[in-house]
């Protein structure tokens, strides 16, 4: 009996359909393409393009809406790591809202005071962007 539990298993696995990152790293290149044929067109204007052409018939092959989450952001996570494109669209206003791009390993201006109290804490937070309202 567990013979064949087993095999149904392996079998059930081979069938089982999931997005892989050959999947996303595809239409992500697709997406990076079309952004690059673009250019000359308002950022609002391609995005939203980007966003009709690629993105809704991509999420739309999944029924739950917890999967189409983990695959979009997905999705976004690569499309910010591979696409440059894509990258230069958003830190337009970097001063203003404290979000850039960083090009080089920032300089650090840390004593040994500082480096020993940062080992003494315990406890850690992190501020996250506040949304606008």
């Amino acid at each position: 009996m567990r013979i064949h539990l087993l095999l149904f298993f392996i079998l059930f696995s081979f069938t089982c359909q999931s997005q892989t990152i050959q999947t996303v790293d595809s239409l992500n290149n697709e997406i990076c393409k079309s952004l690059i044929q673009n250019r000359i067109l308002n950022d609002e204007i391609r995005l939203n393009s980007i966003n009709k052409s690629h993105v809704m018939p991509f999420l739309a092959k999944f029924k739950d809406t917890i999967a189409q989450r983990e695959a979009f952001e997905k999705m976004i996570y690569r499309l910010q790591k591979n696409c440059n494109e894509f990258n230069a669209i958003f830190p337009k206003d970097s001063t203003q809202n404290g979000w850039g791009m960083q090009n080089e390993k920032p300089l650090d201006h840390i004593s040994k005071e500082q480096c020993n109290s940062f080992d003494e804490c315990k406890k850690f937070y992190y501020w996250e962007e506040r949304e606008k309202k």
